[in-house]
Parts: structure tokens; sequence; C-alpha cells
């Protein structure tokens, strides 16, 4: 395949149209229009559709255009990487309780090594990870691991912190040093979105020990579970990272440790893509390795 029609076919996609890529290349459409249907006769697929005036990749294009995309992506970072491998840009995506008390401490890391490294933060909910990197949004996407992890995208396992319960002050049950899933089904329950990994895992543990949780509110966000179970409306399971580096004084936390065991956190990029040595050197911070080999990357097929 011809690097220049790959890379017409890589706008297009990219930049939602023909007349944006010719823009942004500065190139003529007609030259784009051209290089693309070359790439089409060559691999003989239709790769894009006008929908409602909107250029849409088909099936075949959009594998196409992920799997070329961190190399196109990744150019840009190489170019800057070799002129200077000390300065860039860094976008990372997370949820706003792995931004608070996960995140801080390795960015403070990262500043002091690499100060002329620019940083964006994005709070993110763990679903929407994937379209975050792929849209080039973001570098890094640092979350619960999804359920269904695709192929372009590869992740770094983080340390686990345990999993705990968590009620308001003078709860009955927090008078207990331990519990168990049908001990906690006998209250209400603050509870996490479905969407989200640690919901999912909460209920395959309650199903396998027979039992079903009272759900009274469910809400994406760790604080805004943390601030119902201080109002009084249930307990609520999360993880216990949070409370580890900021205790609150408004609740008291049990270890469930023993029956619902630790949270699964990942560190998500695209396959392929170069990563500059800032990049790597928080990689290794984050997954608590020595920075001699940098941290390992695993695949979707691998896990």
């Amino acid at each position: 395949m011809n690097y220049v029609h790959l890379e017409s076919f890589y706008a297009v996609v990219k930049y939602n149209g023909f007349t944006r890529a010719a823009a942004h290349m500065n190139k003529a459409q007609s030259a784009i229009s051209a290089q693309v249907a070359l790439l089409e006769k060559e691999l003989g697929v239709k790769l894009y559709e006008v929908v409602a005036k909107k250029v849409q990749p088909t099936p075949s294009g959009r594998r196409l255009y992920e799997s070329i995309a961190p190399f196109f992506e990744g150019l840009i970072d190489l170019q800057r990487s070799i002129q200077n491998p000390e300065e860039g840009h860094l976008a990372i995506a997370s949820s706003q309780n792995n931004i608070l008390y996960r995140l801080r401490a390795p960015l403070q890391r990262l500043r002091e090594r690499f100060p002329k490294v620019r940083l964006r933060l994005i709070t993110i909910d763990s679903h929407q990870a994937v379209e975050v990197l792929r849209s080039g949004d973001a570098d890094l996407a640092v979350v619960r691991m999804p359920v269904d992890l695709p192929p372009d995208i590869e992740f770094i396992r983080l340390p686990t912190t345990p999993i705990a319960l968590i009620a308001p002050l003078g709860h009955p049950i927090s008078r207990k040093k331990s519990v168990t899933p049908a001990e906690i089904c006998a209250y209400p329950l603050v509870a996490y979105h479905p969407e989200e990994w640690l919901r999912r895992h909460c209920d395959r543990v309650f199903q396998s020990h027979g039992c079903t949780p009272d759900i009274v509110l469910e809400a994406r966000s760790a604080e805004i579970v943390k601030a119902y179970v201080r109002a009084g409306f249930g307990l609520a399971i999360v993880a216990s990272l949070d409370f580890v580096v900021r205790p609150d004084p408004e609740l008291h936390v049990i270890p469930v440790d023993r029956y619902f065991g630790h949270d699964l956190t990942t560190a998500l990029m695209r396959r392929g893509r170069f990563q500059p040595p800032y990049v790597r050197f928080l990689l290794d911070l984050l997954a608590d390795s020595p920075a001699r080999g940098g941290a390992r990357a695993e695949s979707a097929g691998r896990r």
C-alpha cells in the first residue's frame, strides 16, 4: 500500500471529510479524492460512504483507520522527541478520583524530571477511554479495565487497591470488623453506574453468594457516591485508594477484599503509537516498576 494513499485516507477520517482533510494537508481536494480512490481500487473494498453529507468509514475502512492511526499520530511525537526529547505535551484521561489521588504524586515527579512537558487532564468515565484515545484527545487513559478492550488498544496493569465497604458513622454495620456479602445486602446500597467495572464486579460477587443488594441510588463519581453515603442513603462498595490518601472523618471503612478482592486499574494507550521518553517515565511510575526497561504493555488478546 502506498504511503501517500494511506495518509490521505487517514486525514479524511480524522478530519471528517475531504474538504477539511485537504485543508490540513495543504492539498487540492481532487488530489485527496483520487488517492483514496486508488487505495480502494488496490484493496478491492469500499472504505467510506457519504451519509447525510458526512463521510463515514465502512467497517473495512474503520479497521484500516484504526490500524494506521497510531502510526500517523505518533509521527508528530517522534519528530518532537528527536528534536527535543525533554519537551512535549501529554493529555491524560481518567476519573476524577484517579486524578485527585492516584495521579497527583506521579505527575509531580514527572514535572520534576521533565519540567518543559505540558500536561492536560481530562475527566472521563471508564467506558469513554477507548473513544478519547482513538480520537487523539488523550495520549493515555488511566481507568478501570474495560470489559471489551479492542485489539488496537494496549494496556498496563497498575498496582491494585483493596475494595472496601463504607458506611456513615453510627450505622449498625460500622460496629463490625468484617462483613459478608449477605450482611451487606440487608441494608440499602449506593452503587456505581452499571457500566462501571466495579459495579459489574460487585454484582457478580453478590450473585455468587446468592443475594441481591437493594440499590437505592446509582452514580458514576466516587465523590458523589461518598456524599450520598454521608447523607444516609445507604452503604457503598468502593476502592480504598482515596481513603488511604485522604481519610474521611464522616465515613467508616470496613475491609471486604476477602470477598470482593482488589480494584483493577489499567493504563491504556494506542497500540503501536510512539511513546516519548516522558510517557515511558510516567508509565514506569504508575506501574511501580524500575525504569530500566519500561513498563510492559499488553494487548487485548493476552489478558
